[in-house]
């Protein structure tokens, strides 16, 4: 259905959308080449428009009372010139046609060493059995070996050598040898489990993920009201965020409002006598440094930060500013015009005194801010605000805010947004700071995890549950892995740096749609990528490491604060294990066995350093005992003497792995025979598959950034294909 809307010309001359979306939010859009379904010379300034959009892209934009014009004809050059009209002298031009709609490049696909296994399809109802069908339950033990098809590192306690020293992590030991804890292989089964049995995505933050929207057409819209008024013109914005200083008192959060400018980092030179010093060159040099070097942009807060105080002792400064006024902008933002107070000059008779105020640093920056005029009041916040502000924090802004709390005695300098009512909703060290998504990972999901009496997957009636104050005991236990005697333990040393994947990132955790494409440049079409303030986005699953050949990349840069020693096993190691089980039903025990039994030439991923081809380990049953429950206790004087004969063995292992298949698939009204058919089944099976793994070049981390648009990076908005797609 077509929607109203204004066209209006840019400053270039280009015809530019206008129109208020769903939300209530303006939105001013470029109209694609395809979608112009109107001559220039129709256009006037504010003219009326009718437009359609699908899937988030403008598909066509005609003009109120003029004729409609099929874009292929502005793709064609001159289409109303004939040839006879041309003048002998001038060769004829070669018109070409290039279809409808033009081409578009493919989107840019991302690379990772971990992808999702889709929970589309979810397999639930499945009940424990009761001490009423004791007869058909079974107890039994499972013995196991484990071999290591590449380096495995199952850490112990970490531990540091020297103060800035790499961390060491070295394989968990017990009295000197190394064992893997129960609990370790505990956590590896069950998730096999849970990808096999067709699992709920459980349990998923119910935290919103934190962005700051400046970059990601998307979400920038929804990031922008938040902060910025629009005044007349959309080119003429005027900041909605207030400054404060933060106080705790007791067990309250105080806020005192004050005013705020923007101070020239000259400004603060010509303080010093003009020198040429960290102020006056803080943005030439963030700029020669490459981004691979570069520290977080916090590092460069409090380095700003530690040479004010040294210099001043952080003592109020008076000034005097040019107040409420439109100034321009430069850089990529040249033509807009801001509205704020401007600070002229420092000096000891300044008609203002106030509190400098240092933020990190993004290229061109050449201003800081100061907070003068404190009110004579404070407000109470809600600390569930103040909570959100502390947990969005990176480790870096840790250090930044303690050191702010030392030097600033604890009245702390920051930003806030207020709510409808003019309250404080929420907090930032720096103008544009971060804030929580409309939505959080848990709401996406698609299922009332908070409902304890919903219906439950096969892997919570094995290994057991606990949500809130209730639960359910698991009834399997798995016994620590040894080292098998006599086999030697050749240790391996690797410097890595480490990091957890983070997702914020939602182009590689949020399921995207095939429409994504990417512009010449080789740039994802941002807008075009769903995040978490998208009501149709979904979460894409359970995350898995691929198996990967070995290779840990030399570490970015020569901080030992970063890095870390990995001391692993090398491959070939085998440990020995059992898991003792109670009460299970046939169908349960089965599936037990599907998670321990993978395939031939697949593997399961345990330890550190996945990312880095480290953990692929295969599991054999080397012997299965069970008894059905009747007869587990009987003939006390036969299991004595160890001459106690099972009921089931390893030749009833495939049996019993059908049963299981049989009940995943009934729970979804399919036939038995499609169940390795299933989508998340094959997708399971493509990442544990160790002798058809990917190579490396399409399983590892991506650049943050390159000038090689043919080579995927965080930089151009990378997608991370399907897992069978790769």
């Amino acid at each position: 259905m077509a929607e109203k809307g204004t066209v209006h010309f840019s400053k270039k001359k280009v015809p530019m959308l206008h129109h208020i979306s769903k939300k209530g939010i303006p939105v001013v859009s470029a109209i694609p080449a395809a979608a112009k379904y109107f001559r220039d010379a129709d256009v006037t300034d504010g003219i009326s428009a009718l437009f359609e959009i699908v899937e988030g892209r403008i598909t066509k934009v005609t003009i109120e009372g003029k004729e409609e014009i099929d874009p292929r004809q502005s793709l064609v050059s001159n289409p109303h010139a004939s040839a006879q009209s041309r003048s002998a002298s001038q060769p004829a031009r070669r018109t070409i046609d290039r279809g409808y709609p033009p081409r578009v490049p493919a989107r840019r696909n991302a690379t990772a060493p971990f992808n999702f296994i889709p929970a589309d399809q979810v397999a639930l109802g499945f009940v424990p059995p009761t001490s009423d069908t004791a007869d058909v339950t079974l107890y039994g033990r499972i013995s196991c070996t484990l071999k290591a098809l590449s380096p495995l590192l199952v850490a112990g306690p970490q531990g540091r050598t020297l103060d800035e020293a790499p961390t060491r992590r070295e394989f968990f030991k017990l009295n000197q040898k190394p064992v893997i804890p129960g609990s370790s292989l505990k956590g590896m089964l069950r998730t096999t489990l849970e990808c096999l049995s067709l699992a709920p995505l459980a349990p998923v933050s119910d935290r919103k993920i934190p962005y700051r929207g400046v970059g990601d057409d998307e979400q920038k819209i929804i990031y922008n009201a938040l902060f910025i008024e629009q005044i007349g013109r959309d080119l003429h914005l005027k900041p909605k965020v207030k400054a404060a200083f933060l106080e705790i008192d007791g067990a309250d959060v105080k806020l005192t409002p004050c005013e705020w400018a923007r101070v020239p980092y000259s400004v603060i030179g010509d303080y010093f006598g003009g020198r040429s010093d960290l102020f006056a060159t803080l943005a030439d040099k963030a700029s020669r440094i490459s981004v691979a070097d570069r520290r977080i942009n916090d590092y460069y807060a409090l380095e700003k930060l530690n040479e004010w105080h040294s210099k001043t002792g952080d003592r109020p400064i008076g000034f005097d500013l040019d107040p409420n006024q439109w100034h321009g902008a430069g850089g990529s933002s040249r033509g807009m015009m801001h509205f704020y107070n401007l600070v002229r000059q420092f000096h000891t008779g300044g008609t203002h005194t106030g509190t400098l105020v240092f933020t990190g640093h993004v290229p061109r920056k050449s201003k800081d801010y100061i907070f003068y005029n404190p009110l004579n009041q404070k407000l109470v916040i809600d600390y569930d605000v103040y909570r959100e502000f502390l947990e969005q924090m990176s480790k870096k802004q840790r250090s930044y805010w303690e050191r702010l709390n030392e030097l600033r005695k604890g009245r702390i300098p920051i930003f806030y947004l207020e709510d409808v009512i003019g309250l404080p909703k929420h907090l930032g060290l720096a103008q544009l700071f971060r804030v929580p998504s409309m939505t959080y990972p848990e709401s996406l999901v698609g299922l009332d995890l908070s409902d304890p009496n919903r219906p439950r997957d096969v892997c919570q009636c094995i290994f057991g549950y606990v949500e809130g104050k209730g639960g359910r005991r698991g009834r399997v236990a798995i016994n620590p892995a040894s080292l098998r005697h006599g086999m030697s333990i050749p240790m391996t040393y690797a410097h890595v740096v480490t990091g957890d994947p983070n997702p914020s990132c939602a182009a590689l955790y949020l399921i995207q749609p095939d429409s994504v494409s990417c512009r010449v440049s080789g740039r994802n079409i941002t807008n075009q990528v769903r995040g978490y303030n998208n009501s149709e986005s979904a979460l894409r699953g359970k995350k898995l490491y691929w198996h990967r050949d070995p290779n840990v990349p030399q570490p970015p840069n020569n901080n030992p604060a970063m890095q870390s020693i990995y001391c692993p096993l090398q491959s070939g190691v085998e440990f020995s294990f059992s898991l003792d089980f109670e009460g299970l039903s046939r169908v349960e025990l089965g599936g037990l066995l599907e998670a321990i039994d993978l395939p031939k030439g697949h593997a399961h991923k345990l330890g550190l350093g996945k990312p880095f081809g480290f953990g692929s380990v295969r599991i054999t049953i080397d012997q299965l005992e069970a008894w059905e429950g009747r007869r587990a206790y009987q003939d006390l004087g036969s299991r004595l003497r160890g001459q106690r004969t099972s009921q089931f063995g390893k030749d009833d292992v495939e049996s019993l792995k059908e049963k299981f298949r049989k009940a995943i698939t009934s729970a979804l009204g399919v036939p038995e025979s499609e169940f390795e058919s299933l989508n998340a089944i094959k997708s399971f099976r493509r990442m544990s598959d160790f002798e058809q793994r990917p190579a490396n070049v399409r399983t590892e981390y991506m650049a943050l950034s390159t000038p090689d648009t043919e080579r995927p990076s965080y930089k151009w908005k990378s997608v991370l294909p399907n897992v069978l797609d790769i």
